[in-house]
């Protein structure tokens, strides 16, 4: 209960904050930022909740990705995507990868039965 609890926090912390986004009351605090490092990151901290699903994760980046983001929100929206690929993975494996060029970076979670993905552009 007390993890359901939390997730519901969580979300809607995200809910207002987008709603401060959209009204304009809310800036990016945008930094220089290697993706590959906060996304490792990010997978070992739902590491605990893939065990319970009996899930196990894989991160897959073979270089460093950097780019101009900001990192609160790169890991709330990358927490939200590793969530949901291990409550909906059906326990299979899942890996993260992280790819990028001097245009853009990408970060997608794939699994047997699902192909998620989100994309951060450097601008």
């Amino acid at each position: 209960l007390s993890t359901q609890l939390d997730r519901f926090e969580d979300l809607l912390t995200d809910l207002l904050e987008i709603s401060r986004f959209d009204a304009g009351a809310a800036e990016l605090a945008l930094d220089e930022v290697d993706l590959s490092v906060l996304v490792a990151e990010e997978v070992e901290a739902v590491t605990p909740l893939a065990a319970q699903f009996g899930t196990h994760l894989v991160v897959d980046a073979p270089m460093p990705c950097v780019a101009e983001v900001d990192p609160r929100r790169i890991r709330r929206i990358v927490r939200n995507l590793m969530t949901n690929a291990i409550e909906h993975g059906e326990r299979h494996p899942i890996t993260v990868h992280v790819r990028g060029d001097a245009e853009a970076v990408a970060v997608a979670a794939t699994n047997q039965n699902q192909n998620k993905q989100v994309a951060v552009n450097e601008d």
